[in-house]
């Protein structure tokens, strides 16, 4: 999830006009076995869990039902409601310190692949088994009904994403606004092939909405992250009391849901913390970055498409970045991307063009919990219903013109690429959620009742360390109200390389509710490990420094000897393309 800004921090609602289409919600008279649970959570095996047996903690599941619009009133009978899916990790010998809230890092994410995959572990063990963990299927994603179905199928994510028509939409999408490119910049026949496109994308994108808009009536207008809000407070409210302080760890988008809850419930804050060797195979193509660049480079050019259609898309240099951008976030599957990209590689030199090549299929490590694909009905509604107006973009053509400027200016390696990223279609998408914050806000509005832990990483992938820097800026205006954390590694959170004096950071914050200095933490990775010495770990410990003004933001404070993100192998986005950042254009 790219931010640009921040919410409002005076909740002011808007009501919307009516919505023009039938609502499919249920009502609790209509729905009488969550009528009679209201009062206890039935908490069961959650659906899908295969791997209920050897953990030291247990996953759980249970359905609540929330208004559909909330307004602080008991429920009634006759009320329309939404079905909420609630899941909760629990230590075998059970919580000694509380419950900790979070959320999946994006809308369209859900709750139960978060828990039951890798980050539910993380969390475990960084916390040390003293908390209960709770998250919860958002409205329209996963579990939870009504779930949003933009497509002529029901099935809009399949454990097989890339054969599932949100997956097929968001790849013609990409390939119909994407500007096709040689890496040393567009011609201006590319130039015109793009904007040439912009009738097509605004009738493909016309489609969908069409489509979602008869197939979820009323409940697209109740998406959005002041309900995510209400939704939090009300599963805080029946977990753990309506008085007790709600603890909170969020990622990336959480980050955003979690200043929403600072601006609108700031008294019922607990503790918040706000989260945004083999070769590696692609050495075979160069000895030295400056021969991996240029090979990549080479790369681009062969597989650089004039006017690309469809059934040789799969080949384009615009599907080459667009894998590029998926991998630079994952630093765990970076092995299996580089791979990947070799093979792609290969296919551009043996076999003809119309042959499909999927690298998503070659690298399945890039899938599941940490490379979902989201549902772009529940995505889009979110980011795009949030919004007051249309913000920075009338048109597709002014769009297409943004991603030109970029793309010169910026990088010719992810500028072209910049359609990938839904905010782009706001201006397309008519519906606005009935209850949104109203305005622009500064952080110093923010006023938390606690301090908050910020952790930013030196080299995120599309949400700049910057943000984090600037937010405990205004929070720390009046007085200090935030700690920050440079975590000097790759992707969006501190969960895609790990560090062991982040995470001591964090288990103290939780668990003491000590609020560190401001620190930059190593990390411990090893991206490429040597498969002729599997037991290789990363150091186990990480030297730490202060954070300061005046800290070089480029530097690394780790120990001599230890292994960081400027290691001679790391992935080709940031030895070969000298890029960690993606731009922003929102």
């Amino acid at each position: 999830m790219r931010k640009s800004g921040f919410a409002s921090a005076l909740l002011t609602i808007l009501h919307a006009s009516s919505f023009p289409y039938s609502s499919a919600l249920t009502t609790l008279e209509t729905n009488n076995v969550l009528y009679g649970r209201q009062n206890n959570l039935n908490w069961e095996p959650c659906w899908g869990d295969r791997d209920a047996t050897n953990r030291p903690f247990t996953v759980t599941c249970a359905q609540m039902a929330v208004p559909l619009i909330h307004r602080d009133v008991p429920l009634e009978s006759d009320q329309e409601v939404v079905i909420l899916y609630i899941v909760k990790l629990s230590p075998n010998g059970g919580a000694t310190s509380g419950t900790i809230f979070t959320t999946p890092g994006d809308p369209g994410g859900d709750g139960r692949s978060l828990l039951l995959g890798s980050v539910g572990w993380k969390m475990f063990n960084i916390t040390q088994g003293q908390f209960d963990i709770i998250t919860w299927d958002p409205r329209g994603v996963g579990e939870s009904q009504p779930k949003t179905n933009c497509f002529n199928s029901t099935a809009d994510s399949i454990p097989d994403p890339v054969n599932s028509p949100a997956w097929q939409f968001a790849d013609r999408l990409g390939m119909l606004n994407s500007l096709e490119c040689p890496s040393s910049g567009p011609s201006q026949s590319d130039i015109d092939s793009l904007y040439g496109r912009a009738p097509q994308v605004d009738a493909y994108f016309k489609s969908f909405v069409d489509n979602c808009r008869q197939k979820n009536g009323v409940h697209l207008e109740h998406v959005g992250t002041v309900y995510n809000v209400f939704d939090l407070l009300a599963i805080a409210n029946k977990t753990v009391g309506d008085t007790a302080p709600i603890n909170f760890w969020g990622f990336s988008y959480g980050t955003l849901l979690g200043q929403y809850f600072m601006s609108m419930y700031p008294n019922r804050m607990g503790q918040f913390v706000l989260d945004g060797s083999t070769r590696c195979k692609l050495a075979a193509m160069g000895n030295n970055a400056d021969e991996i660049r240029q090979a990549v480079n080479g790369l681009l050019d062969r597989a650089y498409q004039p006017n690309v259609q469809p059934e040789t898309f799969s080949k384009s240099s615009t599907k080459l970045r667009q894998w590029l951008q998926s991998a630079a976030g994952i630093p765990s599957a970076w092995p299996q991307a580089a791979e990947a990209i070799s093979y792609f590689q290969q296919t551009l030199n043996t076999t003809s063009r119309r042959r499909s090549v999927n690298l998503q299929r070659r690298a399945p490590e890039m899938r599941g919990d940490s490379f979902e694909i989201n549902i772009p009905g529940t995505y889009i509604a979110t980011i795009c219903g949030d919004l007051i107006s249309n913000v920075n973009y009338n048109t597709t053509n002014e769009v297409m013109k943004e991603i030109v400027r970029i793309t010169k200016e910026q990088s010719n390696v992810f500028g072209p690429d910049l359609s990938a990223l839904f905010e782009t279609y706001c201006h397309l998408w008519p519906i606005r959620s009935q209850e949104r914050l109203k305005g622009q806000f500064s952080p110093e509005e923010l006023k938390p009742a606690k301090p908050v832990l910020l952790i930013g990483t030196s080299a995120s992938v599309g949400i700049p360390f910057s943000n984090a820097a600037s937010l405990q800026r205004g929070l720390n205006s009046a007085s200090r109200q935030a700690a920050l954390i440079r975590h000097d590694g790759v992707g969006s959170n501190s969960f895609a390389m790990p560090s062991v004096c982040t995470q001591e950071i964090i288990r103290n914050y939780f668990i003491n509710q000590v609020v560190p200095q401001d620190t930059i933490c190593g990390v411990n990775f090893i991206g490429f490990p040597d498969r002729s010495n599997p037991s290789a770990t990363a150091p186990s410990s990480i030297i730490s420094a202060p954070l300061s003004s005046t800290t070089d933001l480029g530097g690394s404070k780790n120990g001599a000897g230890q292994l960081t993100i400027g290691s001679p192998f790391r992935l080709l986005l940031l030895i070969a393309l000298g890029a960690i950042t993606i731009p922003q254009i929102m």
